[in-house]
Parts: C-alpha cells; sequence; structure tokens
C-alpha cells in the first residue's frame, strides 16, 4: 500500500506512514482517494472553462476585426 500523504510504500498492516507521520487507516485512506477524485473532476471541468473562454474570446475578436462589407 501507498501513503495518500507522501506517495512512498508502507506496510497494510501500518496506521501511520513511518516516513511522514501520515494516517493511513483504512477511513482516513479512502477519503484521500475521494478527495483526489474529487480534484480531478475540478481541474478538468476548469480545463473545459478555460477553452470554452479561449474559443469565445477568438470568435468575438474575429467579428470585430473583420471590416463589415
Amino acid at each position: 500500500m501507498y501513503c495518500p500523504k507522501c506517495g512512498k510504500e508502507i506496510d497494510d498492516n501500518d496506521n501511520f506512514c513511518p516516513f511522514c507521520g501520515g494516517d493511513v487507516s483504512k477511513k482516513e485512506v479512502e477519503t484521500a482517494k475521494i478527495e483526489k477524485k474529487n480534484t480531478s473532476e475540478g481541474n478538468a471541468l476548469k480545463l473545459v472553462a478555460k477553452i470554452f473562454m479561449l474559443i469565445k474570446t477568438i470568435l468575438v475578436g474575429v467579428f470585430f476585426l473583420i471590416p463589415l462589407a
């Protein structure tokens, strides 16, 4: 098993990481996995929002910079 706090490999029977002292009990490990998943989803949403804003800015710029015929 790996410590969710520092990422080092530890014994499966440990309750605390011998390297960083982080709590690695079953409940804490599950909570860390959920928090990591939520962070990943949040990062993906932020990326999509940034791409959308970039496309929107480009389109608005194109409409204002192209002379109307």
